[in-house]
């Protein structure tokens, strides 16, 4: 997953990227005041997916 700022920073290259299997989110920057919503963050990265073995992946992260 490549993450960036602002999608200016890849627009160029964001066809070669996906092509080469790289998922990309763009994330504004982050409130440091903002509270921890753990169900946000869960569904954010069940958005994204699980790439790694399968018996490793978490119990809590749900499928799409």
């Amino acid at each position: 997953m490549l993450l960036v700022e602002d999608f200016n920073q890849i627009a160029l290259n964001a066809d070669d990227l996906i092509a080469a299997g790289y998922g990309v989110s763009v994330l504004n920057g982050v409130d440091v005041d903002e509270p921890y919503d753990r169900d946000v963050i869960i569904e954010v990265l069940a958005d994204w997916g699980w790439s790694g073995d399968k018996e490793k992946k978490p119990i809590w992260l749900k499928d799409k």
